[in-house]
């Protein structure tokens, strides 16, 4: 047992060429070692070599072992006193290192023998490591909290330079993409759209063994946590937008996507460790390419307690399993957390979540209202893409979403690729995604409209707010105008009507012939005939011939096949023209 003042050391080493199975425990082991803190390296070389030269017992077999984790011992009970020691900076402040040091009281000999052998049985122990490493890139993050607005833009000037240095050696794309202006500033280069990623697929990626043909029936089979070439975490989108799309990360980069997630949670307030384990419930996408899938298989492990659940599943089933497993943190689509909490509100849910984190559909003041009418101040909002990971999160003074600029780069632009001014929406994002090297996006279009706040959040945090997302181009409607052409109305005019309607739920559905409005979760009493005459009535306003409108109360509201309920849907057969 370690002394006061000082640590003993327990090592958790495995062979990163071997799988770890029932049956190989040879390529595991753990050691005890007394090493004084000034010497523990930054460089995983180091490490071993520190401990080879100390007899440490490294078999043979073992190639090149990856520090996964360390256990530290030292107040005589058994347990942990602090990160490091006395006059010594926390261990996970190295930004390269690839350890932390896991926070939990156990006893020696036997509870760490236990938790490995727990481990092992559940096939763990990689995803363990991601969690490690997810954890050390978490505290390198931290400190960007506190950097002046000139140090983050500093930062990114010189990822940025990094970025376009690989790619220009490593992609034949961009290479011809960029022909001519790869000494030019980022805001001259030309814009990457979807379908021309797809298009180009083979080409723009770094690796030359990624072929799109394999990856798609590598994305076909996908169950769990399963890696393309063994090395690759890919995620799929489903096409809502037209186009449907299949990214690539390598292990670093899967990693600070993760680590996008958990930052988006710590600023909600719940701090990404391991001796704290948070119960958490996603209620979303279950469809194994999706991000939120991918992400929960990779971060399924012991240290992180989740119910996943299907949003398609029937509302009942979803309260019961809810408040069975009464999580802490609840994670849905911006419409479930409408319809949960109406729940809660009726009696039918009991739960109390610290933190509601809704995500990938727009959040409307009314639902906010209504989570904080069941729950309290527990909404954080979220906005994160399967292109990038979590692009903007909400903190504690609840004045926006803190875009998370040292991993993108992100430019709101009107519909000629010009920036926009703070206070006014934007027609879509370019954004620069600075940790891919694998499948490079620079100025990749995100057809969202979002505004950037003119405020300045108190918490001084040196990012960027985003105080409002109104959807993206697809749900921008076209009608006939009264003076000719076509007017287009954002989704923003809808939803400022529909969330004056005792509803749960509802949808804007443009037909041929005109709108339907489907309400669900009917609360209160209005005129169904009132309601179309208010929504032509604004439609009027936006300088449109005035369509035919028909309301429908139905049970539900049509979900897509990974469960979301969009507000608005178009049928037409073309999108709106900028």
């Amino acid at each position: 047992m370690g002394t006061e003042g000082c640590l003993n050391y327990y090592f958790l080493w495995i062979d990163p060429q071997e799988r770890v199975s029932h049956t190989q425990h040879e390529n595991m082991f753990c050691v005890n070692y007394h090493l004084p803190l000034s010497q523990i390296y930054h460089d995983e070389n180091h490490w071993y070599h520190n401990l080879m030269t100390k007899g440490m017992p490294i078999t043979a077999s073992i190639h090149h072992p990856v520090l996964v984790g360390t256990i530290g011992l030292g107040d005589g009970e058994g347990g942990i006193r602090e990160y490091g020691g006395r006059d010594h900076q926390p261990y996970l402040s190295a930004p390269s290192v690839l350890f932390t040091i896991i926070e939990l009281s156990i006893w020696i000999s036997t509870r760490i023998w236990l938790t490995i052998e727990h481990i092992k049985e559940r096939g763990d122990i990689m995803n363990t490591a991601i969690i490690l490493r997810l954890l050390a890139q978490m505290q390198q993050f931290r400190q960007h909290d506190q950097w002046t607005r000139q140090q983050l833009e500093s930062y990114q000037q010189e990822k940025l330079h990094q970025l376009r240095t690989a790619v220009y050696e490593r992609s034949p794309f961009y290479q011809r993409f960029h022909h001519g202006l790869m000494d030019r500033p980022l805001q001259e280069l030309p814009v990457l759209t979807k379908a021309m990623l797809m298009e180009h697929f083979d080409t723009l990626v770094t690796d030359r063994s990624i072929h799109l043909h394999e990856v798609q029936e590598h994305v076909a089979n996908v169950r769990g946590d399963e890696r393309f070439l063994g090395r690759y975490w890919v995620n799929a989108t489903s096409g809502s937008t037209g186009h449907p799309g299949i990214f690539l990360f390598n292990r670093t980069e899967w990693t600070t996507v993760l680590t996008s997630f958990a930052r988006a949670r710590e600023w909600a307030g719940i701090e990404a460790t391991i001796h704290r384990r948070v119960r958490t419930a996603i209620v979303a996408s279950t469809t194994p390419w999706h991000m939120s899938a991918r992400a929960g298989a990779t971060l399924h492990s012991i240290w992180l307690p989740e119910l996943r659940l299907s949003a398609t599943e029937p509302l009942e089933t979803l309260v019961q399993r809810l408040n069975a497993w009464q999580p802490e943190s609840l994670v849905c689509y911006a419409s479930m957390a409408r319809i949960l909490a109406d729940e809660q509100l009726a009696g039918h849910l009991h739960i109390m979540p610290r933190q509601v984190l809704p995500s990938s559909e727009v959040l409307t003041p009314d639902t906010r209202r209504r989570v904080e009418q069941a729950w309290g101040q527990v909404l954080f909002n979220q906005y994160a893409a399967t292109e990038t990971g979590s692009i903007a999160a909400e903190c504690e003074h609840h004045m926006g979403m803190h875009l998370l600029e040292d991993f993108l780069m992100i430019e709101v632009v009107d519909h000629a690729n010009r920036p926009v001014p703070p206070g006014v929406y934007g027609e879509k994002l370019l954004v620069t995604v600075l940790f891919n090297r694998t499948q490079p996006l620079i100025r990749y279009e995100i057809s969202d409209s979002v505004r950037l706040s003119q405020a300045m959040c108190p918490s001084g945090r040196p990012y960027r707010l985003i105080d409002a997302v109104q959807g993206r181009m697809e749900e921008v409607l076209a009608f006939p105008a009264t003076a000719g052409g076509t007017v287009q109305v954002q989704p923003l005019v809808f939803s400022e009507l529909m969330d004056t309607i005792p509803v749960s739920g509802w949808q804007i559905v443009q037909e041929t012939n005109g709108l339907s409005v489907l309400l669900s979760g009917i609360r209160g009493e209005f005129s169904d005939e009132a309601l179309a005459r208010t929504i032509q009535q604004a439609l009027a306003k936006q300088g449109a011939v005035i369509p035919s409108v028909t309301a429908q109360r139905v049970a539900t509201i049509p979900k897509t096949a990974q469960g979301k309920a969009p507000l608005i849907r178009s049928h037409l057969a073309d999108t709106p023209s900028h």
